[in-house]
């Protein structure tokens, strides 16, 4: 090979590597950048600015002292040794490491009702409620959850951001799909009872499968169940949920809207009353609902008593108090039912009911210097009120020999007991 030829396959090699020259420092290049940026991310990353109130901090050696525990003195009879000193914590940190939650700016995109409600300012309510839904749905197109402000789940990763829907609702972090749902619904006027506000779907699933009806002591003279036409009586609403066809609900519920419920006889509720497993049913009433029991008596439904024939405790009631003691007869209001009338002809609700008496009269007794005796009976076989008439200071002073017949034809004997007025 001449010269000539070995100087032009130099300069052809020359040139392949000038270019695998620039390639390499090229790459070089790369690699430097890639691990510089390796390296300073993680002082990037705590350069950023944390909300958790606390430092980082991970307690070291120079966070422990040796600290004197020993009562004693140093002196000629005692020189403290290493067992009179003790390693305590005296860096006076908290040890902590940030974690996600820690860069979460509680202030960041914060609003109040003003802030949202102005993003509705050009917005011209109208007759057409899905007409004004959609209006209100479209002012909100572009806004977004906050990225610097948000709640971490329990597994540490997942974040949720704020959102103005969900401060609307009450639940600022939570999912806001139902909740943008509900805070278009309110503010383009849809009525509650037509459309209920939700939280999520599940909640409407079952908000929707729910049925009330309403009552009002006022009622409605064409009642069909709702708050604008109310059944007059619970008697009313029961019987309509009992008519009703339940397929698909999952509850009923009948309201008492605000006042007062006289009731002259006992409210029934059977076995079909109480709903099942589907569908459960249930008597809710709002503040100022107020059932009442019982007749309503006035002054003219009562007496005076006539005392001329009184005998027994109510012959001790003094001349002066007689005028002011009325009487009532409430077996002309029903309340003698067949039962407390066969209680009443036996002895022992009697015996109770004078064991009370007494003891009020005692106390009466006490009072007036011209009582000296107080005097009840029992029957024969009422050894419970026998004993406890005798723990009472009681005693047996005499007997009416079959005194008392039962339905069933037995005579019972009836005991006089006695005591004097201890002053």
């Amino acid at each position: 090979m001449n010269l000539q030829k070995k100087v032009e396959v130099l300069i052809r090699e020359s040139g392949k590597m000038k270019r695998w020259h620039k390639v390499v420092t090229a790459l070089a290049c790369v690699v430097v950048f890639c691990t510089t940026y390796a390296l300073i991310l993680p002082a990037v990353t705590m350069e950023r600015e944390t909300y958790c109130g606390y430092t980082e901090h991970t307690h070291s050696q120079s966070c422990y002292s040796q600290v004197l525990v020993c009562d004693l003195e140093e002196g000629e009879n005692h020189t403290h040794t290493e067992d009179c000193y003790e390693q305590q914590l005296t860096c006076g940190m908290d040890e902590h490491s940030h974690v996600l939650s820690c860069y979460s700016n509680p202030y960041a995109d914060v609003e109040e009702a003003a802030d949202w409600e102005q993003t509705l300012d050009d917005i011209e309510l109208t007759d057409d409620l899905a007409a004004n839904v959609t209006a209100i749905a479209n002012s909100q197109a572009g806004y977004e959850e906050s990225e610097k402000n948000y709640a971490v789940m329990e597994d540490g990763e997942t974040m949720k951001g704020y959102t103005r829907y969900g401060a609307w609702y009450g639940d600022a972090y939570a999912d806001w799909d139902g909740m943008f749902v509900s805070f278009c619904l309110y503010y383009a006027g849809v009525p509650s009872e037509d459309m209920p506000l939700a939280h999520d779907c599940a909640e409407w699933a079952d908000v929707l499968s729910d049925r009330d009806l309403y009552v009002s002591p006022e009622g409605s003279s064409s009642p069909d169940g709702t708050r604008e036409n109310p059944y007059g009586t619970l008697e009313a609403a029961r019987d309509a949920v009992r008519k009703m066809d339940k397929t698909g609900l999952t509850g009923i519920d009948v309201v008492l809207l605000p006042g007062t419920y006289s009731l002259t006889g006992t409210f029934a509720l059977s076995a079909e009353d109480k709903g099942s497993a589907e569908c459960r049913i249930r008597y809710i009433g709002e503040d100022g609902a107020t059932i009442v029991g019982g007749a309503a008596l006035t002054a003219a439904d009562f007496s005076k008593v006539d005392f001329s024939n009184v005998q027994g405790d109510a012959a001790y009631i003094p001349e002066s108090s007689r005028e002011k003691i009325v009487m009532i007869d409430l077996k002309q209001f029903g309340y003698m039912p067949e039962d407390i009338k066969q209680a009443y002809e036996g002895s022992y609700v009697m015996n109770a009911v004078k064991l009370y008496l007494n003891g009020e009269m005692e106390k009466l007794a006490l009072t007036k210097p011209y009582v000296q005796i107080l005097e009840l009976d029992f029957v024969e076989g009422n050894t419970r009120a026998r004993a406890l008439y005798e723990k009472m200071g009681y005693k047996i002073t005499g007997r009416r020999p079959s005194a008392i017949c039962l339905k069933d034809g037995t005579l019972l004997d009836e005991y006089m007991m006695q005591k004097k007025i201890k002053r």
